[in-house]
């Protein structure tokens, strides 16, 4: 379970658009004292680019320019990946075969416009690498 003393959880998403991301990050119910929105990556191709750089502390330019690491001097390592809801099931099995996919959590966000960031909401644990 996460403590106030906890550093926030740094986390990759990965989407086909960019709106409902932006609007649950946005949220004023989105708890930013547990999670940190690090990277955001529009598409696998972006994914597949950036994701190894950023997992091996390279220098990397984020396509999207969305997330605490763009600008950083001390960019942070994702330890969740989100895969977005508009990806197929063979398109989310394609990123997790991506280079150093299986150092992170995964998790598939649900195909409901429903904010999944209630107050209550703890993704550490939940994917198939917990």
């Amino acid at each position: 379970m996460f403590s106030a003393d906890e550093d926030p959880v740094p986390f990759l998403a990965c989407v086909k658009k960019t709106e409902l991301v932006m609007r649950i990050i946005m949220s004023p119910t989105f708890p930013r004292d547990r999670y940190d929105f690090v990277h955001l990556c529009v598409g696998i191709d972006a994914f597949r680019e950036e994701f190894p750089k950023i997992m091996e502390g390279t220098n990397y330019s984020a396509a999207s320019g969305l997330g605490s690491n763009v600008n950083s001097e001390h960019p942070q390592k994702p330890k969740i990946v989100i895969a977005g809801s508009g990806f197929s099931d063979d398109e989310v099995d394609e990123l997790e075969r991506v280079k150093y996919a299986d150092s992170v959590t995964w998790y598939r966000a649900p195909t409901t416009n429903k904010d999944i960031f209630g107050p209550d909401t703890d993704l550490t644990g939940i994917g198939k690498n917990a």
